[in-house]
């Protein structure tokens, strides 16, 4: 059958004979441990993200201390349950290795059943299935060589009869793929009907049932390729990929072969329509690389565009989307592009709306890595754009910068400080921040949702900043290893349920507001400050503040220069959970008249609990 079907997708390409392949890798003798920096998670029936946050992405994050856990606080849901990650290449793999959660039992695995993939659809009969040890230990389970893309673990049973999952680590042994790299896909057929493309974006306003939504898999670029009905094209040469793309029809297939480009100036004026997007990617997703000079600029409306490497991106707004629509930039990854700090990488501009920018990666980045720009007050000159997504990708590994506002990975409102005007209605969920010597996110705009984002081990300045801009919600992220996790300014935002360790300096900051002074010459105004719900979040750990609000405020506090002195006003502080061994908990430093009660004190060392309001809870370590 797969033969069968290698040869129709083989026919489909009018005698192209690697379809998504490179050319056989030399047999690797010896296996070792897979590489997980390219893993994503494909399907995952449960995961637990309200009462705390154990998605499944923890399960392959290289750290012992997270884990995937299935979800309990708002459903039970029962067994079995599975992960399927997708490796992002096809390889060989003779082994898998479980190690369970470590300070206890619940959601162990013991019965269980282990998958093999190509194509993440068609499974077959389990490569390995049996019992596992209750225990933390590392366990490793060999099997017949498989080859594959995909691999599915379902766990049958829980070490105390429970219905909960839950793993610390999942590992794999195996090497380079050795066969024929031609991918089979089991569901393309050229006598078939095409399946209808579903709504590629996901509106924040519709951001309550993202919970749930199934719009979070990776791309999957052989389904995409088998449900296009329009031409296939393969360039090689930026003059023939502009050609193609400047007469692109609904559903035509741009493919770009494999290799090594630089000073490729692109552009996509076209428009798909919903059902029938223009798709824009790569011969083999990972083996087209562009270098410096390279831009792309998308003034069309729903394309999928993605699969690419970009290296040294030295030009600004390398990515540029204006005016552009319904499209889908995913699966690229970008390492060390950038000219100056303050350049753009990829830019939002001009009524840029739905668009949804997922599963990218950013390494080492040397300018603002993604920027929604949106027009300053009183600026009529270009549209806003609205109702953007940016979910999971990965930024980290950026430079230290002398300035917090220099090459962040992330800025909704860029290019000036207040957009009042109007909303720009910015999901942003399930992206990791890790490793990066700039702000990790600066928001700027109005109505923008941060939910399930990762923020790691990035001490020099504060992780997300919302600079400016009203009616935020900052809902069930996670911080470990911050200087600053959450600095607020502004009014109407919700921050809850966000889980907040090891913080240098404060865990949730909302500072006084008004003109402070920047340096000799310059001065600068913070936004008017308050009415902010401050509701059951954990601060653990911090070496200074826990929870601080009313701090004086500027960037810099030599004798003489102007601070931010209004006190921020109507804050709700409430059955938020602060534990530590240092410094302060919570600390009113002069907030006009707060609400402050129901929170929960954990004290330790010389930690104090500072201000505890009304029906506090105080307990000792």
């Amino acid at each position: 059958m797969q033969f069968s079907l290698r040869r129709k997708v083989i026919a489909r390409l009018s005698g192209v004979v690697a379809f998504f392949g490179v050319p056989g890798l030399a047999l690797a003798t010896i296996s070792s441990a897979l590489p997980t920096d390219n893993w994503r998670v494909h399907y995952v029936d449960s995961e637990e993200t309200t009462a705390v946050y154990r998605p499944a992405v923890n399960a392959f994050d290289g750290n012992l201390k997270t884990y995937w856990f299935t979800q309990w606080s708002v459903n039970k849901d029962p067994l079995p349950h599975e992960l399927r990650i997708d490796l992002g290449d096809i390889f060989d793999v003779e082994a898998f290795s479980y190690t369970a959660r470590q300070d206890e039992q619940h959601g162990r695995i013991v019965g269980y059943e282990f998958f093999v993939s190509m194509d993440g659809t068609n499974w077959g009969a389990p490569v390995s299935s049996g019992r596992l040890q209750n225990t933390s230990a590392k366990q490793t389970i060999r099997f017949a060589m498989t080859s594959g893309r995909y691999v599915r673990l379902r766990a049958l049973e829980e070490a105390n009869g429970k219905y909960f999952t839950s793993i610390a680590e999942l590992g794999l042994l195996g090497r380079p793929y050795s066969g024929d790299s031609a991918v089979t896909v089991a569901s393309l057929t050229v006598e078939s009907k095409p399946k209808t493309v579903t709504n590629i974006n996901t509106s924040p306003a519709a951001a309550d049932t993202l919970g749930a939504s199934n719009n979070n898999a990776a791309v999957d670029w052989s389904e995409v390729i088998s449900r296009s009905t329009g031409r296939l094209h393969f360039v090689s040469s930026a003059a023939d990929f502009n050609d193609k793309a400047a007469n692109a029809r609904p559903g035509d297939v741009i493919l770009i072969k494999n290799g090594r480009y630089r000073y490729w100036r692109l552009a996509m004026p076209a428009n798909g329509t919903a059902d029938k997007p223009i798709v824009i990617a790569a011969q083999t997703p990972g083996s087209v690389v562009f270098g410096e000079g390279t831009r792309l600029k998308i003034t069309g409306n729903h394309y999928i565009i993605g699969g690419f490497v970009f290296e040294n991106l030295s030009r600004n707004n390398s990515i540029l989307f204006e005016g552009a629509s319904n499209n889908r930039f995913t699966d690229n990854r970008f390492s060390n592009c950038g000219l100056t700090p303050t350049d753009r990488i990829l830019g939002v501009y001009d009524g840029s709306n739905r668009n949804r920018f997922d599963h990218n990666i950013m390494i080492g980045s040397r300018s603002i890595g993604m920027a929604v720009v949106l027009p300053k007050d009183g600026d009529y000159s270009f549209r806003y754009s609205q109702d953007n997504r940016f979910d999971h990708n990965t930024f980290r590994d950026i430079p230290s910068q002398q300035s917090p506002q220099h090459a962040m990975a992330l800025q909704i409102g860029q290019y000036a400080t207040k957009h009042n005007r109007d909303e720009s209605r910015t999901l942003i969920d399930n992206n990791r921040f890790t490793n990066n010597g700039a702000e990790a996110v600066n928001s700027k705009s109005n109505n923008e949702i941060y939910r399930n984002n990762v923020f790691r081990d990035s001490t020099r300045f504060s992780s997300l900043v919302l600079r400016s801009g009203n009616d935020k919600r900052i809902i069930s992220n996670e911080f470990e290893n911050v200087k600053i996790a959450i600095q607020a300014y502004g009014k109407g935002h919700v921050i809850s349920k966000n889980e907040i360790r090891t913080v240098r300096e404060a865990g949730i900051l909302v500072p006084r507001w008004g003109t402070y002074q920047i340096d000799a010459s310059r001065l600068s105004t913070s936004p008017s400050t308050g009415d902010i719900s401050i509701t059951e979040n954990l601060v653990e750990n911090s070496a200074n503040r826990g929870i601080e609000i009313g701090r004086t405020w500027g960037w810099v506090t030599k004798p003489g220069y102007v601070l931010a002195e209004n006190p921020p006003f109507g804050l709700k502080v409430e059955r938020n959970t602060l534990i530590g061994t240092k410094g302060i908990l919570l600390h009113d430093r002069g907030a006009l008249n707060p609400i402050i009660r129901s929170n929960r004190y954990v004290l330790g060392g010389t930690a104090s609990a500072g201000t505890l309001g009304t029906d506090a809870i105080v307990s000792y370590q």
